[in-house]
């Protein structure tokens, strides 16, 4: 039996039904403690899943690590899953674990993201400078916790491994662990008054700078022969009208669709009535939007600096993977579709086959066979 409790921010619907998946296994005892508040971004999302939590999901007092621990009777013999150290929450906690040397297990994403933003995406400079920013930032300190302390590390895919792997932790104490979503369905009633034989590219999240909307605005004015083609924004827009500006003077405001916020519950009819879904990404740790088009059957574009990207695109197979903030590779992207329109089912068909090696069960039972793993590598 493994006993595990996993110390998370928020309740996240792209964490939850993997949580209650595990916690339904037969070798599998969990707990999952939560330590942050939900910001109203989030509750505007259909984030809110306070009142739909199991009774092994509990809330915490932040400015109590110690006494959160001790409210779980069994603290010491469980396998603590620590979702980051940048919460004072969480360092003390671990200081705690380390103290009375109760096992543990580092789980996030690719780091970075403050650095990315504040030097204005220039990938080239961010890798030059990363290493002194780990090593300002403490990540390097970190990576020796793990190495003496900690059974090891998860990485939310292969750009968070790469990262554990410059923080300095040992490789063979790596093993992956991602997000993993139910599958989503669609329903018969589109959310779109197209015309039926209309075709359409869309983009769901916030609308940011760092999600690359401008990039795929320009990439879509390039594109040729696209008179049967929309482009449908899914989310909010944190432009303040620039995004609306940059279509105004595109002139394409017959052919782009902003359709605001968009409940999380009413994101599969969206994507479902889509035919090819786009992230343009200047940064996302993993993505978990990518999970939910490969699981409703979409050719999927995405960039190199999306955590998901490179486990759910397949280039040439189910889509293509293209450099982040290049409009000319989107566009080229976008363009192979409008050109060759029968290949969006086949790419959406192997978008399918992707997915289910990502599903529920396949990271529960990845789960196990690498927590079982790690603790014989510590023996």
């Amino acid at each position: 039996m493994i006993k595990t409790v996993f110390w998370l921010n928020i309740p996240s619907p792209h964490q939850l039904d993997f949580l209650n998946r595990l916690q339904a296994h037969k070798e599998v005892n969990l707990l999952v403690r939560y330590f942050d508040k939900l910001s109203e971004e989030r509750r505007a999302l259909g984030w809110n899943l306070s009142g739909n939590l199991p009774d092994f999901h509990k809330y915490v007092n932040n400015e109590n690590p110690k006494k959160a621990l001790e409210q779980i009777k069994d603290w010491e013999s469980r396998i603590h899953i620590i979702s980051g150290f940048s919460s004072p929450f969480l360092r003390e906690l671990l200081n705690i674990l380390i103290v009375h040397k109760v096992q543990w297990i580092h789980w996030s994403e690719m780091s970075g993201k403050p650095l990315t933003k504040l030097l204005r995406y220039k990938y080239n400079l961010i890798k030059y400078l990363k290493p002194l920013f780990f090593k300002l930032n403490g990540y390097n300190a970190y990576a020796e916790k793990i190495n003496k302390y900690g059974l090891g590390a998860f990485a939310i895919g292969k750009l968070a491994k790469d990262d554990f792997v410059r923080w300095g932790v040992n490789k063979d104490k790596i093993k992956y662990l991602y997000y993993s979503l139910p599958e989503l369905k669609k329903s018969k009633q589109s959310p779109f008054k197209f015309p039926s034989e209309k075709r359409i590219f869309m983009y769901a999240g916030s609308l940011t700078k760092h999600k690359g909307i401008d990039v795929l605005l320009r990439a879509f004015y390039k594109l040729k022969n696209k008179e049967n083609w929309y482009l449908v924004l899914v989310g909010y827009d944190n432009s303040n009208g620039r995004y609306q500006n940059i279509v105004n003077k595109l002139g394409l405001e017959q052919s782009v669709l902003f359709t605001g916020s968009i409940q999380n519950k009413k994101i599969g009819n969206y994507i479902g009535h889509s035919d090819v879904f786009i992230l343009p990404t200047f940064f996302d740790g993993w993505g978990a939007v990518l999970n939910e088009a490969a699981s409703l059957k979409k050719a999927i574009i995405s960039t190199n600096q999306c955590g998901a990207a490179f486990h759910f695109v397949k280039p040439n197979v189910n889509g293509f993977r293209i450099r982040a903030k290049s409009i000319s590779e989107l566009s080229s992207a976008m363009q192979y579709y409008v050109d060759n329109p029968f290949e969006i089912i086949v790419h959406g068909k192997q978008s399918y086959s992707i997915f289910k090696l990502f599903d529920l069960q396949s990271n529960v039972n990845l789960f196990i066979k690498n927590i079982h793993e790690l603790c014989e590598g510590q023996k």
